[in-house]
């Protein structure tokens, strides 16, 4: 089992933002457990923390069908932190890599995440492009499983039968 290593202040995480550790990645749309992408770490690793760990300072946006990361002053992002297994940590960065389109879609970066028991480091996916995510519409509460959530209620009751 990986374990993690938690940073006691925000301060102290900023001094860690290059490190080369093999960090736990923070996902926030499809790669989160129940959802489509999820298959790529599961069994691989294991999730902790969903819907209870954050980044600041980044706000959610979707085109309809999976969200976008985005720096946004004052904004929070909930998501969950994915820790790859030690001997599958390899493929799961790189199956992941390969789903976000790295370089060309997605970049890879790391950021400081708040979680029940402290701030640690972790990889996050952000738009390699960020022209081509404006205008986008934002994601309810910044949390896509609440969006989707939000959306799948709404639309049973638009179409409920009595």
């Amino acid at each position: 089992m990986t374990t993690t290593t938690f940073i006691p202040a925000p301060a102290d995480a900023e001094a860690h933002a290059n490190t080369d550790d093999r960090l736990p990645v923070f996902v926030y749309g499809t790669l989160r457990p129940d959802f489509v992408n999820a298959h790529i770490w599961e069994g691989r690793g294991y999730a902790k923390y969903d819907g209870k760990s954050r980044i600041d300072n980044h706000k959610l946006v979707s085109n309809g069908g999976f969200p976008y990361c985005i720096p946004h002053e004052g904004s929070t992002t909930y998501g969950c932190l994915i820790v790859p297994s030690v001997d599958q940590y390899d493929y799961v960065l790189a199956s992941m890599d390969s789903l976000e389109g790295v370089p060309v879609h997605y970049t890879r970066e790391t950021v400081a995440v708040t979680c029940p028991d402290g701030i640690i480091m972790a990889w996050v996916y952000i738009p390699a492009n960020p022209s081509r995510v404006e205008g986008l519409s934002d994601v309810y509460l910044n949390d896509w499983t609440q969006h989707v959530r939000r959306r799948h209620t709404n639309l049973n009751d638009r179409w409920s039968i009595d």
